[in-house]
């Protein structure tokens, strides 16, 4: 079942083939960015080549992905998020185990620092990040993800009753609160911990997305089976995620392009074909995933990369289903244009030269033969 069915039911065939391709680009991007993630930490934690981790860890999720169905990849999910907070939690309790003062110092470093302006009421467009861009920007970004995008109504779908997928979706609010939290406090102590003596600026790393893996290579590694949990992590990371999209992708082929095609040209479209086409497309866009990895290695910041490609090509589905459900003169030339001019506007911001952010100060004063603070700009 395709969520987009309800616009073909609204408004017609083209503005529900317009979001299902914009949400199928939108989910493979993602997923290529998702296999690239856990790509860094092989690289920094292991030292195998970059294009080499992006291939295996491509290949296992992809074979994972497509051998499994949807109910079996949420129970799986359930374990991986498990083993992915129990990551992140040895991650700060190492952390906290080498900054005197523990939490408070933390906290106090990341005060200094600038790293907690919580109340940057700025209404300029071109200042990164303010209470009303993550605040408003975050609304609309969650809304997309959890109201009409195919890889969590189809989540949604496998409960039993309307009341069983209402009551998932209330639970998942405090557990992905809690998530985002802990990763929040893992990247202030990672902080607290690097703030004298920037890995990137020594030139250690490349960016500040292999940060986590460098500490857990140089940190964690002397206590015993931590950096395999950490590795264990990260893939169950990429793992719970990538089978759940290529899962989704998948549905979104059979449901939106194969099945109505068999049907224009009078053919019939058994389950048995569904499910067979469903593990044959699982492995094509796993390979396409694959190499679009290779391509978000070239996109920089990760989680800027994610927001910008799921602000893209979100917002304007959001907004197509908004007008549908809320605007009952509506019709479908309408909402085809406004999502066209939509898709594309976004496009533009979100890839677009941006004004130079300036970034906080970081120092390399606390490591041997250094005295200096470097401020760059990106």
């Amino acid at each position: 079942m395709s969520v987009f069915e309800y616009l073909e039911k609204r408004f017609g065939v083209t503005s529900r083939l317009i979001a299902s391709i914009t949400n199928f680009i939108q989910i493979n991007f993602y997923t290529g960015i998702v296999i690239y993630a856990p790509a860094l930490a092989l690289e920094a934690t292991t030292g195998l080549n970059e294009n080499m981790s992006i291939i295996l860890i491509g290949l296992i999720c992809t074979f994972y992905s497509s051998i499994g169905g949807i109910k079996a990849i949420i129970v799986t999910d359930l374990l991986q998020g498990a083993l992915m907070f129990i990551c992140v939690c040895c991650v700060i309790s190492v952390g906290l185990s080498d900054i005197e003062g523990g939490v408070w110092s933390v906290f106090d470093t990341a005060h200094k620092g600038g790293r907690l302006n919580f109340f940057n009421f700025d209404f300029d467009p071109t200042i990164r990040h303010t209470w009303w861009t993550l605040t408003i920007g975050g609304a609309y970004f969650f809304l997309s993800l959890f109201a009409c995008n195919q890889v969590q109504v189809q989540r949604m779908l496998t409960a039993k009753t309307i009341g069983d997928a209402r009551k998932a979706l209330w639970t998942n609010i405090p557990m992905t609160l809690a998530m985002a939290l802990t990763i929040s406090f893992s990247g202030l102590v990672l902080y607290a911990y690097y703030f004298n003596c920037d890995p990137v600026i020594l030139g250690d790393i490349k960016s500040y997305d292999m940060l986590m893996p460098y500490f857990a290579k140089n940190r964690m590694t002397e206590i015993p089976a931590l950096t395999g949990i950490f590795i264990a992590g990260v893939f169950s990371a990429s793992l719970s995620t990538v089978s759940a999209m290529l899962n989704s992708l998948a549905a979104i082929a059979l449901a939106d392009y194969i099945k109505p095609l068999y049907q224009r040209f009078g053919y019939d479209f058994r389950d048995d074909k569904a499910a067979f086409y469903g593990k044959v497309l699982g492995f094509i866009i796993g390979f396409i995933s694959i190499a679009i990895a290779f391509i978000a290695s070239r996109l920089g910041a990760l989680i800027q990369a994610v927001l910008a490609v799921n602000g893209a090509f979100g917002g304007p589905i959001l907004g197509l289903f908004t007008l549908g459900m809320f605007i009952e003169s509506a019709n479908e030339p309408g909402a085809v244009i406004g999502t066209i001019i939509s898709i594309a506007f976004n496009i533009w911001i979100a890839f677009s030269p941006k004004p130079r952010t300036l970034v906080l100060d970081m120092s390399i004063d606390g490591c041997s033969n250094s005295s200096h603070i470097v401020q760059k700009y990106i």
